[in-house]
């Protein structure tokens, strides 16, 4: 592309910028466009037949870069999180009368739903990351969003739920899939590298059984009946 091109089609994005914002803009239009698509990221990935985005990507990133240049980057971050931790923190709550029995299952189509979430969400809030994240907190906003649903979310039930791992993997090896113990304890390493070095023998138990229990899982399920 040329330079001309490229400032072409940086044109509108810089008009946009420049084009002021009252705290009553903020409120009573940015954020609240922003929090639906947020919202609608949350509930996870769209069911069958749906096809298609989710939300209209680009005005939605365009309403967030807007707000970081015309000074809204930490009313943006504080809005955005605790919007989010809010939503976490009602998840925990409907997430407390799971059993064992369904403990693990329950806590794997979770995860896999919010990082889904987080894959939409972070990239409309790329400039905010940029600015605000990245240069003011010395973070990452997928690193913050993903503290927050760890503080909410899985500290409250990580002992329970990585015993019950544990167990599992030593005395019920075909109780659960082998690929949902290992994507599930994957996951969790990705969410909070730290649950690795505050409980390594689940961690390290569950790299050496998944090849040998998802080979027999395998051969198990092969079986003709």
């Amino acid at each position: 592309m040329s330079s001309a091109d490229q400032n072409s089609s940086n044109t509108p994005r810089r008009a946009l910028a420049m084009t002021s914002m009252s705290d009553e803009d903020y409120c009573n239009t940015y954020w609240p466009q922003l929090r639906e698509a947020v919202d609608r990221l949350l509930q996870g990935p769209p069911s069958p037949p749906h096809t298609g985005p989710v939300i209209q990507f680009e005005p939605m990133y365009s309403a967030a870069y807007k707000c970081v240049c015309q000074q809204y980057s930490e009313a943006l971050y504080n809005d955005l999180t605790s919007h989010i931790n809010k939503h976490f923190l009602k998840v925990a709550e409907d997430m407390q009368d799971v059993d064992d029995l369904h403990l693990i299952d329950s806590y794997y189509s979770l995860i896999h739903r919010v990082m889904y979430s987080l894959d939409g969400i972070i990239p409309i809030f790329t400039y905010l990351n940029r600015v605000y994240v990245e240069t003011k907190l010395s973070s990452t906003l997928r690193t913050e969003l993903q503290k927050i649903f760890c503080t909410a979310v899985i500290d409250p039930v990580i002992a329970r739920l990585l015993a019950l791992i544990k167990h599992i993997t030593e005395a019920k090896p075909f109780y659960v899939a082998p690929h949902v113990l290992a994507s599930l304890v994957k996951n969790l390493y990705k969410l909070r590298p730290a649950y690795a070095q505050t409980y390594p023998q689940v961690f390290c138990l569950q790299c050496v059984s998944t090849n040998s229990q998802t080979t027999l899982w395998r051969r198990r399920n092969s079986r003709p009946p």
